[in-house]
């Protein structure tokens, strides 16, 4: 299948994978010059994800044992009772490694956690284009477990090495209240 411009709308492809479990491989073209995307790749617990059409980051499955159901953009840190799982990062604790992709995935099931790339972080205040992002400290203002804030990139703030070590990524764009800012995670 092909658009007017000759690219193909769906890319697919299918190969054996560990014990015979075939993987497949789809990605859905809207238009080639802008290289835009709409649904997801995915090859076994590996996804890669869109953000306004573009592939951005890429999400790993582990299982929500938050006690609760996820909530699109929570800081996550591996959890420490079970294998392959996940709890929200607790204050003071440098431990992230991605975030929740979706919302309402219940506890105990399996959820796609972005680790790399361009995600939807949720931030406990307004954000800041450019601040570097991180999850909260005890010296924080209205800090919670799992959601993140934006503060100056040191030299400028005196340097805190608990702040720098509980960064998260770069912020990619300014926010007025908590809620979803698109930034950029490489966790420290």
């Amino acid at each position: 299948m092909s658009s007017d411009n000759g690219s193909p709308d769906v890319l697919s492809g299918e190969r054996m994978g560990d014990h015979n479990q075939v993987v497949r491989v789809h990605a859905y073209q809207e238009i080639f010059g802008d290289k835009k995307f709409s649904g997801q790749t995915e090859i076994g617990n590996i996804k890669f994800t869109f953000v306004d059409g573009f592939a951005m980051g890429i999400a790993i499955l582990l299982k929500n044992k938050t006690g609760a159901p996820s909530i699109k953009g929570y800081c996550v840190a591996a959890d420490d009772t079970e294998d392959m799982a996940v709890k929200l990062v607790p204050i003071n604790i440098p431990s992230c490694i991605g975030v929740f992709l979706d919302d309402d995935v219940p506890d105990g099931e399996n959820a796609w956690v972005v680790c790399y790339g361009v995600a939807y972080v949720y931030f406990w205040g307004g954000t800041t284009r450019g601040y570097f992002a991180r999850t909260g400290v005890v010296s924080d203002s209205g800090e919670i477990s799992g959601q993140a804030t934006s503060g100056i990139i040191p030299p400028t703030d005196p340097f805190k090495v608990e702040k720098y070590r509980c960064e998260i990524g770069n912020v990619l764009e300014s926010r007025t209240g908590a809620g979803l800012a698109k930034t950029i995670l490489h966790m420290n």
